[in-house]
């Protein structure tokens, strides 16, 4: 069985959210389900933290009488109406996945009285297989947002041929594809795009159209935030490259050495430092240990060769040709000036 808080008119009282009484949620319903008569367990499952499921041996009566009691005691503890699903019953591990879906799409027909080995029964053969939720889930794990959208289109019109329980457990089943690959990227997914706490949405795209465009839109957030978190990694990487070539450019330092510190190819390394900073990373280097170059020279009577062993030069004849060519003038001139 899974369990859900319904989402009321909250607009007089923000502070009433569902997802801010989830724990709550959770004590009541792990008390009630080690005070029951009947051996059963709640748990949560991390990738959809907004519902409780609920696993026993008992029967089918049992479960619907489990439930009327859960939804009185959160009445009248938390204020909230209890939305729950029970889905058909499974034996052994290997069907477990399969008693766990029905239960989370029997959630969506939380205000029916029916149970949920009659309502699938009309699910036909419309539904998604096992092989293609992988690769949906592939095209979501490498970002390949334009291939998800082509495959989610065909699927979609397949399952707007068949019966209504049959497109409400692919929408589903879709959504749920997206909400692991946003909860993979840490990127949440907002109250008013959840089906766990919206079930009446699922019903409401009564069309491809309509429930392509809420999935694509879904898709194209995680895409968009999945770009803007790259986009703040890459900075981060590269103002951590940048203080450390700041802190030791005295030192024997190549592309391929620092590349491997920071776990990327030199290839990939080098591009994205020269997009980044705007230098390559040779040049940045260098106008590194000049600018240090130049300071011992304004500041200090030290010789060229401890300047240029100092700033990670190789040596004296080096560092001076490498000066001259940058600033049009010698080391030595520019000290006696």
């Amino acid at each position: 069985m899974t369990l859900g808080l319904k989402v009321m008119d909250i607009g007089h009282a923000p502070d009433r959210a569902p997802d801010q009484f989830l724990l709550p949620l959770e004590m009541i319903c792990r008390e009630k389900a080690e005070d029951a008569a009947g051996k059963c367990e709640a748990f949560r499952d991390g990738h959809y933290p907004g519902l409780i499921h609920v696993v026993t041996a008992e029967s089918v009566d049992w479960l619907y009488s489990f439930a009327d009691h859960l939804r009185s005691e959160v009445k009248r503890m938390l204020g909230f109406e209890l939305g729950f699903g029970i889905g058909q019953s499974v034996a052994g591990f290997k069907a477990w996945k399969d008693g766990y879906l029905s239960s989370l799409v029997a959630w969506n027909y939380a205000d029916s009285r029916l149970p949920a080995e009659i309502r699938l029964q009309s699910i036909d053969k419309t539904s998604i297989i096992a092989d293609e939720i992988k690769v949906i889930e592939r095209y979501l794990a490498k970002g390949e947002y334009a291939a998800f959208d082509q495959a989610v289109r065909p699927i979609l019109r397949l399952a707007f041929t068949g019966p209504a329980a049959s497109r409400v457990k692919v929408i589903f089943q879709l959504y749920l594809a997206l909400e692991s690959a946003a909860s993979d990227l840490l990127i949440r997914v907002e109250n008013a795009e959840q089906l766990w706490l919206r079930p009446e949405l699922a019903y409401s795209l009564d069309s491809v159209d309509k429930a392509y465009s809420y999935l694509a839109g879904i898709a194209r957030k995680i895409a968009r935030q999945r770009e803007e978190g790259a986009d703040a990694a890459d900075v981060n990487l590269i103002e951590s490259v940048r203080r450390y070539i700041d802190d030791h450019y005295a030192s024997d330092l190549n592309l391929s050495d620092m590349a491997a510190r920071f776990n990327y190819h030199p290839s990939y390394f080098s591009e994205l430092f020269k997009k980044r900073v705007g230098r390559t990373f040779i040049q940045y280097l260098t106008d590194v240990r000049m600018t240090q170059a130049i300071r011992l020279l304004e500041e200090t009577q030290l010789s060229l060769w401890d300047i240029a062993e100092l700033t990670g030069f190789s040596n004296a004849s080096y560092f001076s040709s490498k000066f001259k060519k940058i600033y049009g003038i010698s080391p030595s001139d520019y000290r006696e000036r």
